[in-house]
């Protein structure tokens, strides 16, 4: 698998980011059928959507309804696909299928729903103005209030923003090195409270919270895990740049 996976990243260093390599067609075959088993109706892959280091992303349009099926590159990184799988929460959009634990490749497909990213509505979304914030706080709740294990993860999360690939650049950028140093002085410092932990997404930029005009949901839990809701809060403030109130 890890050779597979090496000759794709090779090959797509080489071609267009959004080919879909030979690699790929057999899994996606089979996947589309697994898909199409569970709507019970034909769909097409579309396209190959985003090309991130630890997922490939793909559209996929069936009965005209959208759907992204995700495929995870990085098994070692935390995500919580199982688990929204299982659970079909309301902040998230509807899960169609995932993989199961017999699968090589680790996948999920979820419908996108109808409405508008955050990034498309304003550079500031959760503005008074825009009258966001009351629906945001609700859903951002719902999530947090979901308790996925009885460890804090928070330390795995933190170990897993800069890969291994990526500390390999620091001689070459030295700035890269502040992360790493930043990472082992809030692991010195932090103190774990289990009571303080729920799921927590950790990548809230605007581009991964969709409004349907009822309701938020939450997409792109790559780094998502069992973790310190205090810490989810001041990065979504950081990132979505909501008021202190």
């Amino acid at each position: 698998f890890i050779s597979m996976e090496r000759q794709k990243n090779v090959l797509q260093s080489v071609k267009n980011e959004v080919d879909i390599l030979p690699i790929e067609e057999e899994f996606l075959y089979s996947t589309k059928k697994v898909i199409e088993k569970k709507l019970g109706y034909a769909v097409r892959l579309c396209k190959k959507h985003e090309v991130h280091p630890i997922y490939d992303c793909y559209l996929i349009t069936g009965n005209d309804k959208p759907f992204l099926l995700k495929v995870n590159l990085s098994p070692e990184s935390p995500n919580s696909w199982d688990m929204l799988s299982k659970n079909n929460y309301d902040f998230h959009p509807e899960v169609i299928c995932s993989s199961s634990d017999s699968d090589e490749f680790k996948f999920i497909c979820f419908e996108i729903p109808k409405g508008m990213f955050l990034s498309d509505i304003s550079n500031y979304p959760l503005s008074p103005k825009l009258k966001l914030q009351n629906t945001f706080l609700r859903d951002f709740r719902r999530m947090h209030s979901v308790k996925t294990k009885d460890e804090d993860e928070t330390i795995k999360v933190f170990d897993s923003f800069l890969p291994r690939e990526a500390m390999m650049v620091a001689r070459k950028y030295p700035v890269a090195q502040l992360f790493s140093t930043a990472k082992m002085v809030f692991k010195e410092i932090y103190k774990s409270d289990i009571q303080d932990c729920g799921l927590c997404h950790f990548d809230l930029s605007a581009e991964n919270i969709i409004y349907t005009g009822t309701d938020i949901k939450f997409i792109n839990f790559e780094y998502s895990a069992n973790a310190n809701i205090y810490l989810d809060t001041l990065l979504a403030k950081e990132t979505l740049n909501f008021s202190d109130k």
